[in-house]
């Protein structure tokens, strides 16, 4: 069962809603690459994993940028993911929301909806600029590199009875995203910088390393 807390991720069969949240304000996000895919550095589309199970893919983060106007600027603020405030809720490639264990998803693809509960007061104000990271790995720890794309159209909209819906497309020829790394689009290009704690794992190690030497 879904913890109720501060996001409820309509994100296939294994997230599914409880009724609570059906009588809440909610906005809804629906994500969606079924035509272009995401792949990485050297140009492989991301693993979907199982392609009839979900959150078993490449990890991917709804977020946004805060503290800054400038695109790509500021601190990245997950929305989904391990890293967020909500770590069971992750979206990964090869989702599909309403997955019937039947519907093969190809390697760097996904369709997912997500549903921001409106008690949270983690979520972005209305009319915020949403952005969706892709790393090449399952976990942020495990990735070697990211890229975050985002458009002006991608608005986060206020929750309301009726979930109003922001529509997050990688393959519409109208809207086409703007890429973190703008000469790599689609592609996971940017150094991913350990997290703190595993800079401090490594430091010690560079340290133990240092005195076996010494002695």
């Amino acid at each position: 069962m879904i913890p109720i807390n501060k996001i409820a991720c309509g994100v296939a069969l294994s997230f599914t809603c409880c009724s609570s949240f059906l009588s809440a304000a909610t906005s809804q996000v629906t994500m969606s690459a079924l035509v272009n895919a995401i792949k990485d550095n050297t140009g492989i589309a991301l693993t979907s994993g199982d392609s009839v199970v979900n959150g078993d893919g490449t990890l991917m983060e709804l977020g946004y940028f805060f503290g800054d106007t400038a695109t790509f600027s500021g601190d990245w603020v997950p929305l989904t993911g391990p890293n967020s405030n909500n770590p069971s809720f992750i979206t990964t490639m090869g989702d599909l929301t309403a997955q019937n264990g039947s519907t093969p998803i190809p390697d760097g693809l996904f369709s997912i909806d997500v549903l921001l509960l409106d008690s949270s007061n983690d979520l972005p104000t209305a009319g915020t600029q949403l952005a969706v990271r892709f790393y090449d790995n399952t976990t942020r720890v495990g990735s070697d590199f990211y890229n975050t794309a985002t458009s002006s159209n991608w608005v986060f909209k206020a929750p309301a009875d009726v979930p109003p819906v922001t529509l997050v497309d990688f393959d519409s020829s109208a809207n086409v995203p703007a890429w973190e790394d703008a000469s790599n689009p689609f592609k996971t290009s940017l150094d991913v910088v350990p997290e703190p704690s595993s800079i401090a794992l490594l430091g010690l190690g560079l340290v133990g390393f240092t005195l076996r030497r010494r002695r």
